[in-house]
């Protein structure tokens, strides 16, 4: 009985323990909850901290993604910028050690030391060249990639207002600087003065060595004593630094397009020297005379067509050139090369060209190829409209660049020995239509418009007096704003460089516009009372304001003999042209 007792007591004992481990749990549970419940308050203030938060970095991002594309566009830019930039101090420092290298070549008196420095002189003028021709071809890239970074920063006003206007005028100022500069550093300046300088050193060396004595060497053969033949040899040839500073300075003087310089290389060394030196002017020549066209035909990728239709100077120097080369002094020469090109590479035909007709052929190439680049820049005028509307460039300007570009041509070849040897038809079909054809379109966009406002077929519609004056003077204003609009077009972009033909453009218009304005004035005079406007006289020395602008005259490189011609006046789209004789120097 008294286990019983025991038992039940442990039971209860064991109750009572679990009974107050179990408040324990529970109060701990609630104290869980309690702090579960305080963890839940503090997450909830933590999100609402971090939406705050994240609604305020939001723009920040936005922000940091459009400084990482301005990044990304002026770095774009910049590369090229900067490799441009190394190319002209690179280009400034060659300049700096042709200028040492000439003053070290006048004082020094040592035939051999100055043979040496001379090498040293031609590789700087190819070093130099190479820059050059470096800084023409990054130009237009470097302009690109500024424009897209000034585009970019006013499209999404990365930067204020002001800075973004000091860029762009920044980019005009840099465009128009390298549109004007790039030909001056690659045809004036110190690199055009350091050719001629080679010019003269070559003919200085040229001097130098002495005309073959072919009795002495045949003496010498004939004996067999071989030191007197290798001495007279040395002595026609010259040392080998001259034979090799002769080949690079002929190498250097062809790659820079100066092929007349590379014809009387091959002139003077023809009859004086073995075929190894031989060989150097004529491949030479040839190489760059077949080069020519396509380096024409190739730069209508280059730089953009004129924006005031004038002549461009590809297109100069071209017809310079072939005029000189036609001339007896080099087309004879010239002949020989081609023709001895000509045997290298195919042998001795069965009929073989004339001389005559194988220049003929090879100029025509040259000639078709330059014709295909001014019909690229031609056609430029209206692939660009959008750009020609922004600088207010108006539609006849395709039309005032063909008539003075292919009138150039024709007058710079007729009566000359390139015009004799292309013929007067090929000249006349080729250019002078051609202008012609340009001449008679520039006026019928220009100047007709103007005529067609005083045509009177609806005044006679008109039943009124009051209405017909009315129209009248609605007319008298058209024609005169008409006349406002087109004078400051032409004035602000339109050049006619040639005297003569802008003469007889400015006589051409006068007699299209001024009588149909007499006669319309005469007519409704009547209706015009009390009405001020502007007389024939008046609106004629208008008219002749608007032609008027300056010479044209154009920078040359070089002084040579020039060959002129007569003028000629356009006999065909545009009737009633007279020209007695041109004015115009020959570029």
């Amino acid at each position: 009985m008294a286990s019983n007792y025991k038992s039940a007591d442990s039971r209860l004992s064991d109750l009572e323990l679990t009974c107050s481990d179990l408040k324990t749990l529970l109060r701990a549970t609630a104290e869980m909850e309690e702090n579960l419940e305080k963890m839940d308050n503090k997450f909830e203030v933590i999100d609402e901290t971090l939406l705050t938060a994240s609604r305020r970095v939001a723009p920040l991002q936005s922000l940091a993604m459009a400084s990482k594309a301005l990044e990304t566009r002026i770095n774009r830019a910049v590369a090229p910028a900067l490799a441009l930039l190394h190319n002209f101090k690179l280009s400034e420092t060659i300049q700096d050690k042709l200028l040492d290298l000439s003053e070290k070549l006048l004082s020094e008196k040592s035939m051999k030391k100055r043979l040496k420095k001379l090498v040293k002189y031609v590789d700087c003028v190819d070093q130099l060249k190479i820059a050059i021709n470096c800084i023409c071809e990054e130009g237009e890239p470097v302009i690109q990639r500024l424009q897209e970074v000034v585009e970019f920063l006013s499209r999404t006003k990365a930067t204020d207002q002001y800075r973004t206007h000091r860029l762009r005028e920044t980019l005009v100022t840099l465009k128009a600087v390298y549109e004007t500069e790039v030909d001056a550093m690659r045809f004036e300046g110190l690199l055009d003065e350091a050719l001629l300088n080679l010019q003269d050193e070559y003919e200085s060396i040229l001097e130098q060595i002495r005309h073959r004595n072919v009795v002495d060497l045949q003496a010498a053969s004939d004996k067999d004593d071989r030191s007197d033949e290798m001495a007279i040899v040395g002595s026609v040839l010259g040392t080998e630094l001259e034979v090799e500073l002769l080949r690079r300075i002929s190498q250097t003087l062809a790659a820079d397009d100066c092929l007349d310089i590379c014809i009387d290389i091959y002139v003077k060394l023809k009859t004086h020297t073995p075929e190894e030196i031989d060989e150097i002017p004529v491949h030479a020549s040839s190489k760059v005379f077949w080069e020519f066209g396509l380096q024409i035909e190739g730069n209508s990728d280059g730089l953009p067509a004129p924006p005031d239709g004038s002549v461009p100077k590809i297109v100069r120097y071209a017809v310079n050139y072939l005029k000189y080369l036609a001339t007896e002094n080099y087309s004879v020469p010239m002949a020989k090369v081609l023709r001895t090109e000509q045997i290298w590479k195919a042998g001795i035909l069965s009929k073989p060209e004339t001389d005559e007709n194988l220049l003929k052929n090879a100029i025509c190439n040259i000639m078709e190829a330059l014709q295909r680049n001014v019909e690229s820049k031609r056609s430029s005028y209206n692939n660009n409209s959008r750009d020609r509307d922004k600088i207010g460039i108006s539609i006849h300007m395709p039309h005032v660049f063909g008539m003075n570009t292919y009138w150039y041509i024709y007058m710079r070849t007729r009566n000359t020995e390139l015009g004799k040897l292309l013929g007067d038809g090929y000249l006349r079909n080729n250019y002078k239509v051609v202008a012609e054809e340009s001449a008679y379109l520039y006026q019928k966009q220009s100047w007709a418009p103007l005529v067609r406002i005083l045509e009177r077929d609806d005044l006679e519609e008109q039943q009124s007096k009051e209405a017909k004056a009315g129209l009248v003077r609605v007319k008298i204003e058209a024609f005169m704003k008409g006349l406002d609009d087109i004078s400051k077009r032409h004035r602000g972009f339109c050049v006619i460089p040639d005297v003569d033909l802008r003469e007889q453009i400015r006589a051409a218009t006068v007699k299209l516009v001024i009588p149909a304005y007499t006669e319309f004035v005469n007519s409704f005079s009547g209706l015009l009372q009390g009405k001020v406007y502007l007389g024939p006289d008046s609106v004629q020395e208008l008219l002749e304001k608007v032609f008027d602008g300056g010479d044209g005259k154009l920078k040359r490189r070089g002084s040579k003999d020039r060959t002129g011609g007569e003028s000629s006046g356009m006999d065909g789209g545009v009737k009633d042209y007279r020209r007695s004789r041109s004015s115009t120097n020959d570029i």
